[in-house]
């Protein structure tokens, strides 16, 4: 008889082992059939429950691990079992293997059973109902499928899954060595594999004879998962793209599931089902059924997916057809087109819950559309994206800076333009001041060469907002002067409204509240005539801020209460921040510190999810005001001056300072004098 392979060890997997030894003891045991991705630990939870000691001990030597790769029709799998069992190779054999099994009770573990099953459907289907149905025989079938084969009463599947990070990296850890445990990188490299145990096995390996982790996820990040494979080693377990290619060259897929397959892993996030038929028109519910079968793709709140490893070998493997890799860049491109202008008004909540969940493909299809012939609709899509990234916090301003160089490579001074005023936009959201200003006064003089008033209009605003951020007043007065008359001339009404509403935020800073009171009036019907939702409630925010200033709290709750629901509407997290500091404001000048408290911690993880260091550090300073003890204001005081100190604002750390200066250190105790012998 064939050596039972050890024993394997488990990684938070142990109540799934407990599940499969139940049904091996029970009376009679039910066939158990276990199915996952490739890669995901089939084997391995089969495995385990074998050397359970209570499963040893009721089967002692009669527990078989047959291996069902050779076997490509339902004849070869009995020869396999035979063997396995030490049964002697003659004509009728599956009968003298049923007698054989029929003697003492067994345990029967069936590994990669899809071989057969996929090449000699019936057959095996009609094989393993009859190992089924032997009387004390326990059936196990470990298959690369989303659901078992007909024929046998199988109970309830165990579906492997992939493995949580955390036990992810403890399987990591135990080959690679405690070694990288501290090491930065971990968390990162581990979590590149998607949870695969094989991809983590064979990583692991590679890391075991590293000194560190930044090299591998250097090669990582170029290879991908060319990594995975042990040389020498050309099987399911020593090379991952083999393990792949079992499910990819297997008799269940079809071309049309291929093609999805080379789709999707364009897509980092998947697809979601309602775009499946955009993506493959007419064919992609058959397609996403056969990838669901053969366990490349699986389904997560309503969209289609690829584990991380199989997307990284797909993708490098199997390009898709020219057709539809266009029609996937056509319709991302387009839902950033359409939804990403919506952010900042009306529907802007709903258009970033959207946006959000689709980003990474729709930058990675940006990034295709960058590359063709005529990168123009990709590169606006790409300032298309600005507004979200400014108001949502999700995605960066990286696409940006690949849209502004192949801009540049076009010699398309408007698209150039708009990439880099876009960029100053982000950096003035996120209080990047200095970078900011870069940015527009860059794309000022583009502005003015290809005679774009509007763009010269809105980055000269933009350097007005910068000012009077920085407490220059003067300047940023003048900026909004010399801007308003540009947006006048254009007949453009929301500029016109925000450099109005801007003049009145330094009219309430210069404590002249009657006159920031009739700007904000003069600016408010301007942007609803407009539909300006967040201009309104800009303004509604800044005559909360006047009655605030006058003491008449009631006043001021009440226009901060009705300016939140117009800053989520449009998806603006930082005035929705804004806003809720403020009523705890209101709560701490009525000493109620409790609600001050929970509204400045609301307002700080709304600041600290768009990465506001400005805020970040204004909510942290009132929460040392009320702290509960010293070492807790001590450290609401160290994280607001790491936040300014970040963006350049020692003027604030100054402040900080002044109103919360440092401890005198303790005197040092003189040491007595010894006394003379």
């Amino acid at each position: 008889m064939p050596r039972l392979p050890p024993a394997p060890r488990l990684f938070g997997r142990d109540a799934m082992v407990e599940d499969i030894v139940k049904s091996l003891l029970a009376d009679p045991p039910a066939p158990i059939p276990i199915l996952g991705d490739p890669g995901i630990g089939k084997t391995t939870v089969s495995l385990a429950a074998f050397h359970d000691p209570r499963v040893a001990n009721m089967f002692g030597a009669r527990r078989y691990f047959v291996r069902c790769d050779p076997a490509t029709t339902a004849e070869a799998l009995t020869g396999e079992i035979a063997r396995t069992i030490s049964v002697e190779l003659v004509p009728n054999l599956e009968a003298r293997v049923f007698a054989w099994l029929t003697e003492v009770p067994a345990v029967l573990m069936l590994d990669n059973a899809e071989t057969p099953w996929e090449a000699d459907t019936e057959a095996t289907e009609h094989l393993l109902t009859g190992l089924s149905c032997i009387p004390g025989v326990a059936l196990l079938a470990s298959i690369r499928s989303g659901q078992p084969p007909l024929g046998p009463a199988w109970r309830e599947t165990v579906m492997v899954d992939p493995l949580k990070l955390v036990d992810a990296k403890l399987a990591f850890l135990a080959i690679a060595g405690a070694k990288h445990s501290a090491d930065k990188l971990l968390d990162t490299l581990v979590g590149a594999l998607g949870g695969l145990p094989l991809a983590i096995t064979l990583m692991a390996h590679l890391a075991s004879s590293e000194p560190d982790l930044a090299g591998l996820w250097h090669l990582w990040e170029r290879k991908h998962t060319e990594l995975l494979r042990r040389p020498g080693i050309e099987t399911r377990l020593g090379d991952i793209a083999v393990s792949f290619e079992l499910s990819i060259g297997g008799q269940r897929m079809t071309p049309m599931a291929r093609r999805l397959l080379s789709i999707a892993a364009l897509l980092p996030d998947g697809i979601l089902h309602a775009d499946l038929d955009t993506l493959l028109p007419d064919e992609a519910m058959e397609a996403a059924r056969v990838l669901r079968a053969v366990r490349l793709a699986y389904d997560e709140h309503g969209r289609l997916r690829l584990l991380a490893p199989v997307r990284e070998y797909v993708a490098a493997t199997y390009l898709p057809e020219e057709a539809d890799r266009e029609r996937a860049v056509e319709h991302y491109i387009r839902l950033a087109s359409t939804l990403g202008p919506v952010v900042g008004a009306e529907g802007g909540a709903e258009a970033t819950i959207r946006l959000a969940a689709d980003l990474a493909s729709i930058e990675a299809m940006i990034r295709l559309g960058l590359a063709a012939t005529d990168p123009s609709f990709a590169i606006e899509a790409a300032i298309d994206l600005t507004d979200f990234v400014r108001f949502s916090g999700f995605g960066t301003e990286s696409i940006l800076h690949d849209a502004s160089k192949y801009a540049r490579n076009q010699d398309n001074l408007q698209l150039r333009a708009h990439c880099i005023r876009s960029l100053g936009d982000i950096a003035l959201q996120r209080s990047e001041h200095d970078a900011a200003r870069s940015r527009y006064e860059e794309a000022l003089p583009l502005y003015r060469q290809v005679d774009n008033a509007l763009g010269e209009a809105n980055c000269i605003k933009g350097l007005g907002d910068i000012a009077w951020r920085r407490l220059d007043y003067d300047a940023a007065l003048a900026l909004y002067e010399e801007a308003l008359p540009l947006y006048r001339l254009i007949d453009n009404l929301l500029g016109e409204a925000n450099c109005i509403c801007g003049m009145g935020y330094i009219a309430l800073e210069r404590s002249d509240h009657d006159a920031a009171r009739l700007l904000y009036e003069e600016a408010m019907p301007l942007f609803r005539l407009v539909g300006g939702l967040l201009g309104e409630a800009n303004c509604m925010h800044g005559l909360g801020d006047i009655e605030l200033h006058r003491s008449d709290h009631d006043a001021a709750r009440l226009l901060y209460e009705e300016a939140t629901p117009l800053f989520r509407l449009v998806g603006d997290v930082l005035g929705e921040a804004n806003c809720i500091q403020s009523l705890g404001d209101i709560a701490l000048r009525r000493s109620d510190h409790d609600a001050a408290r929970g509204q400045f911690e609301t307002a700080l993880k709304l600041y600290e999810r768009i990465r506001e260091p400005y805020s970040i550090g204004a909510a942290h300073r009132r929460l040392a005001r009320i702290a509960r003890n010293d070492n807790e204001s001590r450290s609401h005081v160290e994280t607001a001056r790491k936040a300014w100190m970040s963006i350049g604002r020692p003027d604030l750390v100054n402040e900080l300072d002044a109103e919360f200066p440092l401890p005198p250190p303790p005197k040092r105790r003189r040491k007595p004098a010894l006394a003379a012998s």
